[in-house]
């Protein structure tokens, strides 16, 4: 008796062990696949030490950028850009549509405060050409972008990108 009571509880707990096991990898796939479709397309990793930050989170919606905000941009092949083949850099907004540009020299000032200086060559020492502007305002629905690191490959060199190129905002999470 005592045998058919102990190999009756043991079949009962293999039951509820085998039930347990289905709900926790059910739960676990089901919390994959959210992080899969919406969480992960929403994670930026930097390699780079352009900009401050090892993990972004992206935000599609690029209506109401303010200077230091960090954005996504995706240059085109058209900018026949010598260091990026139509891929996506990170960057921070440093000056503004409708806001004065000014260089002086190699130093990029907006709206008088001083933003970001270029260098004369990169450092592989290649010569660097900065970003042909004296003063003025920056065209509508353009923005100039700086790296946080000095030798970052951004506006200083390439000039102005238009809000078209900006694909997101980025929120620094880390």
């Amino acid at each position: 008796m005592l045998r058919n009571l102990v190999a009756l509880g043991i079949r009962k707990l293999k039951s509820v062990i085998d039930k347990t096991s289905l709900i926790i990898a059910g739960t676990s796939i089901l919390f994959l696949l959210l992080y899969i479709f919406f969480v992960a397309p929403h994670i930026a990793i930097n390699f780079s030490p352009s900009i401050n930050g090892h993990v972004f989170w992206i935000k599609r919606n690029t209506s109401s950028l303010s200077r230091g905000d960090y954005v996504l941009i995706k240059i085109s092949p058209e900018r026949n850009d010598p260091y990026i083949k139509n891929g996506y850099v990170g960057k921070r907004i440093c000056c503004l549509s409708g806001e004065t540009l000014e260089r002086k020299d190699l130093a990029f000032y907006c709206e008088g405060e001083l933003i970001a200086v270029a260098k004369t060559h990169s450092l592989s020492g290649k010569p660097l050409r900065p970003f042909d502007w004296t003063r003025g305002k920056i065209p509508e629905g353009h923005y100039f972008v700086c790296g946080d690191h000095p030798y970052s490959w951004d506006s200083r060199y390439y000039g102005f990108v238009s809000e078209k190129e900006i694909v997101a905002k980025e929120v620094k999470l880390f």
